[in-house]
C-alpha cells in the first residue's frame, strides 16, 4: 500500500483544489476528538480557548504553518502574563519597631526595611512603583531583603535602578541583603551594585546592624 501511495503520489497535483481540500478536511475530521475538543472549549479558561479557536481557525482559512506560529506566540504571551500575575514580586514594607511575621525587628526610625519575594521581572516595576509611593519622608536607609528572589531580569534592574536614582537624589542608602545566585550574578553584571555603591550583608540582622551604623 504505501509503494502505491508513493507511486501515485504525482498524480494528486492533477486534482483540483477544491476537492483536495475537501479530502484534507475529511480526513482531519476523522482524525478530531470532537467531544474532546468540545469540552475543552466547554470548561478551559478564556485564554485557553482563544488560542485553541485561533490555530483552528488559521488552519482551516489561512495555512498550517501560520496557524501554529500564531499559536505558540499566543501561547507564550499568556503564561508570560500569567506567570506575572501568579509568581511576581511581591514588596512588603516594614517601619520602625514592627511587630510582625518577622517578629520585632526594633529598627530605627530613620530605617525602612522592604522585603521582596517571588522571581523579579517585567511586573516588579509596578511594584517597586507603588512600595515607592509609601516612602514618605525619606529614610536614611533602605534595607531590601532579597533572601527569597530566585529571578531578576532586566526590566526590574531598571525598576530597581529608578529606586536607587531616587534614594540618592533624598540622601538616602541601600543596603541588600540576602541576595544569592542568579540575582547577585545578574546586578553584578549589569554594574547597579558598584554604580549606585549598594551596600550587602549577608543576613537580614547584619543588614539591619549596618543600617543602625549608617544612620547614626
Amino acid at each position: 500500500v504505501l509503494i502505491a501511495m508513493v507511486a501515485l503520489a504525482p498524480l494528486a497535483a492533477y486534482l483540483a483544489l477544491p476537492c483536495l481540500a475537501a479530502v484534507l478536511l475529511n480526513v482531519a475530521w476523522r482524525l478530531l476528538d470532537v467531544h474532546e475538543v468540545m469540552g475543552f472549549l466547554r470548561k478551559a479558561p478564556r485564554d485557553d480557548t482563544l488560542v485553541l479557536a485561533a490555530t483552528w481557525l488559521l488552519t482551516v482559512f489561512v495555512s498550517l504553518d501560520v496557524a501554529i506560529a500564531v499559536g505558540v506566540v499566543m501561547a507564550s504571551v499568556l503564561f508570560v502574563h500569567r506567570m506575572a500575575e501568579a509568581n511576581g514580586a511581591t514588596m512588603r514594607a516594614h517601619s520602625d519597631d514592627e511587630e510582625g511575621v518577622l517578629g520585632r525587628l526594633n529598627l530605627p526610625v530613620s530605617v525602612r526595611l522592604f522585603q521582596m519575594r517571588g522571581p523579579m521581572f517585567f511586573g516588579a516595576a509596578e511594584t517597586i512603583a507603588r512600595a515607592l509611593e509609601g516612602v514618605s519622608p525619606y529614610p536614611k536607609v533602605i534595607i531590601l531583603d532579597m533572601s527569597e528572589v530566585p529571578l531578576v531580569d532586566a526590566t526590574a534592574i531598571a525598576a530597581l535602578e529608578d529606586l536607587a536614582k531616587s534614594s540618592h537624589k533624598h540622601a538616602c542608602q541601600l543596603v541588600m541583603c540576602g541576595l544569592d545566585g542568579q540575582p547577585r550574578r545578574a546586578l553584578n553584571t549589569y554594574g547597579f551594585l558598584r554604580e549606585h555603591e549598594v551596600v550587602m550583608a549577608a543576613t537580614r540582622d547584619l543588614a539591619i546592624e549596618k543600617a543602625r551604623v549608617i544612620a547614626a
